[in-house]
């Protein structure tokens, strides 16, 4: 008898998108990311030149992935009454993130991972 697998909970959806943008997993298997598509934890969201994606997360963080850029969802923890944390890494391009609940009750909690970044901070 084949184990199943346990069901992922989505961590985010795509909220808007321009273009095409695919969802890279764990093991490299992708699939075609359109508006109101899940993505979970230890996956990446790869768009395409002249496209971007709007990810919003569950605690209301709301993350543009630019053209031509890859984000991995590196790590998502949202449990109540457990450690909250949110941590990206930027593999290629360029994002544009605001931060929701977690780095609002927590600012240290939420990282965003980069080779070589520039950093623009409003407000």
């Amino acid at each position: 008898v084949a184990k199943k697998k346990p069901r992922k909970r989505a961590v985010a959806r795509v909220a808007r998108m321009k273009g095409q943008a695919v969802a890279v997993d764990a093991e490299g298997k992708t699939r075609k990311v359109v508006e109101g598509a899940p993505v979970f934890e230890g996956e990446s969201v790869r768009t395409a030149p002249d496209s971007h994606a709007v990810v919003a997360f569950r605690d209301q963080s709301k993350v543009t992935v630019q053209a031509a850029s890859d984000v991995k969802v590196q790590s998502y923890r949202d449990a109540p009454g457990q450690p909250q944390s949110f941590v990206m890494r930027l593999v290629r391009g360029g994002v544009r993130a605001v931060t929701g609940l977690i780095g609002k009750r927590n600012p240290v909690a939420v990282r965003l991972q980069t080779a070589v970044a520039t950093i623009g901070i409003r407000g």
